[in-house]
């Protein structure tokens, strides 16, 4: 039973959590998204209905720095929320977020531009422009400072400490053991209880001196 009880221990102890959690990891690539597609919603309302020149000639790039900065927000905040703490996990946990949004920007990215193409030709008050939303050169830099920006911000999100909280709980009796039939219970020996010698009777001590008494005779006074 002992060695059984030591077994349990040693394989509880040897078994490591994993550094990465996709709890978090899944929150950073959501929120990540979420803000680059509000901030690149801004970009085509500047550059096309404002007519804005400067973010109309140049909204590949502007894009690209808007994935970026998503990139680096998703990673602080899969870094935040992992419960492991440390420079290493959030490190792990950025850059599995950096792998997910690369994914993504392959099946979707590549998808979109099959379908819809990336120069298109806009109209912007009787004039016509002929805006480019991707270039390969902007999507090899989104990648490379993507991946950079990812080791930062999960390093920052893992670095901050968390405020324990103590909990009180009540104390439980540990469980009772059943042994099984292969396990071989060791009983304690009886105690060794010390017999009771026999007890020798001392006969009395005989005395020397002996009381006479005289008899008494009849007719005689």
């Amino acid at each position: 039973m002992e060695a059984r009880q030591q077994e349990l221990i040693e394989e509880r102890s040897t078994t490591a959590s994993s550094l990465v959690s996709w709890g978090p990891v899944f929150a950073g690539t959501v929120i990540g998204l979420a803000m680059s597609a509000m901030a690149a919603s801004l970009w085509f309302a500047l550059a096309f209905e404002r007519g804005t020149a400067t973010f109309r000639n140049h909204l590949d790039w502007w894009v690209a720095g808007t994935a970026i900065g998503g990139t680096l927000l998703g990673a602080f905040i899969a870094g935040l929320a992992s419960a492991r703490r440390g420079v290493v996990s959030g490190l792990l946990q950025g850059l599995t977020l950096w792998g997910l949004l690369t994914v993504a920007l392959l099946i979707f990215g590549l998808s979109a531009a099959a379908l819809f193409g990336t120069t298109f030709v806009v109209n912007v008050r009787g004039t016509s422009y002929t805006i480019t939303t991707t270039s390969y050169w902007s999507v090899f830099w989104t990648m490379l400072i993507g991946f950079g920006a990812a080791a930062l911000g999960g390093m920052l999100g893992g670095s901050i400490p968390r405020r324990e909280r103590s909990e009180r709980t009540a104390a439980r009796p540990a469980p009772a053991y059943f042994p099984t039939d292969n396990d071989t219970v060791s009983m304690p020996p009886p105690p060794v209880v010390a017999e009771d010698e026999p007890v020798m009777s001392q006969p009395a001590p005989v005395t020397d001196d002996v009381v006479t008494t005289p008899r008494r005779t009849r007719g005689t006074t």
